[in-house]
């Protein structure tokens, strides 16, 4: 029986050896893993800040290109504004005159 503990005892000792090992390779595995995931985290990361940079310039361009046509359209408003101004002072002194040559 003793012979019988002791070999029960062994046993359990090299179950524990195996089982301590298999802990550290699953480590070693899921630390692998988690350091392959941060590296293509950080690819991700530094991809998405440049598209973010480009958006950025993208709408620099679109504010600056706005800002040139509202400026152009003020101004040609400006120009049809008077050329308008011009037109309805012109058609409101033509119904005075035919009024004018309708009394006479």
């Amino acid at each position: 029986r003793a012979k019988e503990a002791e070999d029960a005892a062994a046993d359990a000792k090299d179950a524990a050896a195996d089982a301590k090992e298999r802990t550290k390779e699953s480590k070693a595995k899921y630390r692998a893993k988690a350091e392959r995931a941060a590296e293509e985290c950080q690819v991700a990361m530094k991809a998405a800040e440049e598209k973010v940079k480009v958006a950025e310039e993208k709408l620099r361009v679109a504010v600056a290109e706005a800002k040139r046509l509202v400026l152009a359209g003020a101004a040609s408003a400006g120009d049809a504004s008077a050329s308008t101004s011009e037109a309805t002072a012109a058609s409101a002194s033509a119904p005075s005159s035919a009024s004018a040559s309708a009394s006479a």
